[in-house]
């Protein structure tokens, strides 16, 4: 982990990207994808505009996002492509209206998985005179959002394609239940997904009805999908990439890009602890089990963490010193992002020269 020379003049605790492993994430990425025009990554992970920005600079052009906030920032970065993949109910939906007028450069589309919601928004966008794009979002397995295979999901892509306020912008296949550690199996659970999303797919494509896109793979198993080359993939973690991802899929070789910088604020001798000034308001406290990893001080073990402190066992070398800098790499980077207003950016010379906007944390900028 490359230590920030001009630290002292940072808070703590701060939340810092490394420019040049963000840089190194994004071509790795590409490289895996086999071209830039294959890739629509997942911006929930980083919420920022700059990183965008440099994945726009690198070829990238189709996004995808979870929120309107997250949609409007790309927006307001002149991304072309815009996949808002969540079924939008309520205000929700007439948001993404207004947001399609207002930034009329880009193309917004959503997801659906029902025909209730799916009438609602074009209604909405009929009265609008607008054409939004919508991918039938097909269940291939983990049963969290998605329609079945089957008459009603055909059915509502037959709607989708024959409504006048919406087209058809293809298949939206999320696997996030495939975590598998070697590489063997997560490819044979991916193929088995490709399986059910591409029997589908030629159900609809017999049937007359266009299928542009299909969209699959998370971070976890996009590298399963580059072969095929059908398919759009839909990494995010992996620009910034965690702990978790690190030790659970050690042939995705990406860079930590992330880190969080928090200092010594206690020791006690007798108990053989010290306390950093890191506490779940600073760190994401999900998955299970511990929530980030401290590369200087792999034997310590974290015993006890609060609102602001978090308690570890002595290293192996010694209790550090009250003011000393601890280097964090979160367990899962997604939400720990999302806790900070701002982060710290860090050149290729280890000196932090700006900082970027965490702009889509909220849940609205002006949508």
């Amino acid at each position: 982990m490359k230590k920030v020379k001009n630290s002292a003049r940072l808070p703590s605790p701060s939340l810092l990207f490394f420019e040049d492993a963000i840089r190194a994430n994004i071509d790795m990425a590409i490289k895996i994808a086999g071209s830039a025009g294959r890739l629509r990554p997942h911006v929930k992970t980083h919420k920022t505009a700059e990183l965008a920005a440099m994945s726009m600079a690198r070829g990238i052009l189709k996004f995808k996002c979870a929120t309107i906030a997250e949609a409007e920032m790309l927006a307001r970065a002149q991304a072309p492509d815009i996949l808002l993949s969540y079924t939008l109910v309520g205000r929700n939906a007439e948001r993404l209206v207004e947001l399609a007028l207002k930034y009329p450069h880009a193309k917004f589309s959503t997801l659906a998985d029902n025909l209730e919601a799916t009438r609602f928004l074009n209604t909405l966008a009929e009265n609008a005179k607008l054409k939004l794009g919508v991918f039938l979002d097909l269940d291939v397995g983990q049963h969290r959002t998605g329609i079945a295979p089957g008459p009603e999901a055909e059915a509502l892509y037959d709607y989708i394609c024959g409504a006048p306020g919406l087209y058809a912008g293809g298949l939206h296949c999320y696997d996030g239940h495939n975590h598998q550690e070697t590489l063997v199996e997560r490819q044979a659970a991916a193929d088995v997904c490709y399986g059910i999303a591409a029997s589908f797919r030629e159900k609809l494509l017999k049937s007359g009805l266009p299928v542009p896109e299909v969209a699959m793979g998370g971070t976890p198993t996009f590298p399963c999908y580059a072969p095929r080359q059908d398919l759009t993939l839909s990494p995010g973690t992996c620009f910034l990439h965690d702990y978790s991802y690190a030790s659970s899929f050690p042939d995705l070789k990406f860079e930590y890009a992330a880190a969080i910088l928090a200092r010594v604020v206690s020791r006690n001798t007798a108990l053989g602890t010290f306390t950093i000034d890191l506490g779940y308001k600073g760190i994401s406290a999900d998955p299970k089990g511990p929530r980030g990893f401290l590369p200087d001080y792999e034997s310590s073990v974290a015993v006890l963490q609060n609102e602001e402190h978090w308690v570890f066992t002595a290293p192996k070398k010694g209790l550090p010193a009250i003011g000393e800098e601890v280097y964090v790499i979160p367990t899962h980077i997604c939400p720990t992002v999302a806790l900070y207003e701002r982060a710290h950016i860090v050149d290729k010379d280890g000196v932090c020269f700006t900082e970027w906007k965490i702009a889509s944390r909220d849940r609205s900028i002006g949508i």
